[in-house]
């Protein structure tokens, strides 16, 4: 946060004969936090006010905030006139309010600023009215006066309003007024705007660029900057274009990967950045992954998979190995759709999305263009409620589809008919994966959940499989997945060879978020049996492992490779340390 809301003393500044001056600098961090400062929407009718800049419509010129208003400063048609005043300032001819402002990438609706003077006493009267000014009857500046779209900048600009008509020395305030006629929803004009690192410089002093822990730049006098914790980069120097250090954190990829970058950075990338300095340990992990996908990096009759790739292949029965699985993915794509539950662990989770896999035989390119879901509290096959979603918004999280090195393919061991040809395993059904988002997040309690949900772009999705590939179901006690196909049945698979059986199957998918308070990494495998940890969590930390998923990422390391030793000695520490 800048640290630069505040009046600073004049005398830690300058020294004038016989008064104290004063100047301020202002980020527009936190503008419910603006000593001094005074707003007033006298627009007829006046709805919305100033609000903190939306950063997804374009980011701060400096930090993480500025101050925004727009076209809902009224309604209809009407003419807009949204005062901000500034703290009681002493005027004096030449001295300056320097700020940046823009309005959006693209504007197609013109916007107009005009900053105005009360030299007459220290209030706020700003009249009433669109068109009443009160005491700020001085104009300083005047942003696109002619309504053009290009009149008003449309990138960070810096403006200066020059104080003069002013008499000697008086105390004062100026105000920024965003005046736009023939504006509105259904106006012609008025769109959105911003204004930034605003400052205010008595004339006579000298100023310069001053650079803060938080990468914003301001033009401030050097004793203003010391005082505020900056770093002068001397006189006359300016912040166009920002040339101070940008500060680096925690940039989480809708994927699942993290790296160390600078905010705008990390935006850009279409990542969320998790605040200066912090650290990739703090992104959401995978809370819940159903079963495995991964059978390793031989198939069962040992054929290699491709360099860096593993296999996912059908399982046979545990005790006949004449009979297999047969089907390598489920239908999910149009009409049809997929459901499986999901456990949430002890002390809850905050859930932020779910990711799916799916295959298009022959397709190696990402593929996947949109995806819906529901979270529910039950089974869709039967009452249940819906917690989170729809059947119908797109859902899918920005960037997140990508190939993975998961080949699936059919039993090696098993034939097709009995006695038959044995299947060669292919690499032609390489599984690709995207995050479907939950936002906002979803605070669950402990216990069991259901996801329904469909994508568009691939064909099948595979279900779970035991991680060698031995055991037609991954959890025989409960594999319980549904598809829907006019109505919602069980996701069997027919079996192949001998004596096929059809039994029931899990879905392959991973539940994203991070374990609340109380939680337990060490549940890795999501159980809520007494005890809490038990062999299966090794198992499938190694599974996690295997298939380089970023839950066994323990220690939160960066570097690359980013799974090492030190994550199998933090989750035995984790696992020995216990669930509180």
């Amino acid at each position: 946060m800048k640290s630069r809301n505040a009046i600073l003393s004049a005398a830690a500044l300058l020294a004038t004969a016989g008064m104290a001056q004063a100047q301020f600098t202002e980020g527009f961090e936190d503008i419910t936090n603006l000593p001094g400062w005074f707003q007033q929407n006298n627009s007829v009718p006046g709805t919305t006010n100033w609000f903190q800049g939306n950063i997804a419509v374009f980011p701060a010129f400096g930090g993480a905030g500025y101050i925004g208003a727009n076209f809902n400063n009224t309604t209809g048609l009407n003419t807009i006139s949204n005062w901000l005043v500034t703290p009681v300032v002493p005027l004096t001819n030449g001295a300056t309010l320097t700020f940046y402002t823009r309005t959006v990438d693209a504007p197609a609706f013109p916007d107009r600023l005009q900053v105005r003077m009360n030299k007459v006493n220290t209030g706020t009267n700003v009249g009433t009215g669109a068109t009443g000014v009160g005491d700020f009857t001085d104009l300083l500046l005047d942003i696109n006066p002619t309504y053009t779209t290009a009149g008003y900048p449309n990138t960070w600009t810096q403006q200066v309003a020059t104080v003069s008509g002013v008499t000697g020395t008086v105390n004062g305030r100026l105000a920024f007024r965003y005046f736009v006629e023939n504006a509105g929803p259904s106006g012609a004009n008025s769109d959105y705007i911003g204004i930034d690192d605003a400052v205010y410089a008595v004339a006579g002093v000298a100023t310069g660029r001053c650079c803060f822990a938080d990468g914003s730049c301001s033009v401030v006098t050097a004793a203003a900057c010391g005082t505020a914790g900056g770093t002068y980069g001397g006189d006359n120097t300016n912040c166009t274009p920002n040339v101070c250090p940008q500060p680096t954190g925690a940039c989480c990829a809708p994927a699942g990967t993290c790296s160390v970058l600078t905010s705008a950075a990390c935006i850009a990338s279409g990542g969320t950045y998790q605040g200066n300095g912090s650290v990739c340990g703090s992104c959401p992990t995978v809370v819940f992954s159903n079963c495995n996908i991964s059978t390793g990096p031989t198939t069962l009759n040992g054929v290699a998979a491709p360099s860096g790739g593993v296999w996912s292949e059908c399982a046979r029965d545990a005790a006949d190995p004449t009979t297999a699985n047969t089907t390598a993915g489920f239908g999910f794509t149009g009409a049809l759709r997929l459901a499986d539950d999901f456990v949430v662990p002890a002390g809850g989770a905050t859930i932020t999305g779910i990711r799916v896999y799916g295959y298009t035989s022959g397709v190696a390119a990402p593929a996947i263009t949109a995806a819906t879901l529901q979270i529910l509290d039950a089974s869709p096959a039967g009452a249940a409620n819906v917690i989170f979603g729809d059947q119908v918004t797109n859902r899918l999280a920005a960037g997140t589809n990508v190939m993975t090195n998961i080949y699936r393919t059919f039993s090696t061991i098993t034939p097709p008919v009995c006695g038959g040809a044995l299947t060669a395993p292919g690499t032609t059904r390489r599984l690709q994966s995207a995050v479907i988002a939950v936002n906002p997040p979803v605070v669950l309690p402990a216990g069991t959940y259901w996801v329904d949900y469909n994508v568009t772009g691939v064909s099948f999705a595979p279900p779970a499989t035991h991680p060698t590939a031995i055991g037609r179901q991954c959890n025989p006690s409960n594999s319980n997945a549904l598809q829907f196909n006019a109505a919602w049945v069980p996701l069997n698979d027919a079996g192949q060879g001998c004596a096929p059986v059809a039994v029931q199957q899990d879905m392959y998918f991973e539940v994203l978020g991070t374990v609340a308070a109380g939680g337990c990494y060490a549940n890795c495998d999501g159980s809520t049996g007494t005890p809490l940890l038990t062999a299966n969590d090794f198992q499938c930390f190694l599974n996690k492992y295997a298939a380089n998923d970023t839950y066994a990422n323990c220690d939160g390391s960066t570097g690359n490779p980013l799974l090492t030793a030190n994550d199998f000695q933090c989750f035995l520490n984790k696992y020995a340390a216990g669930c509180s």
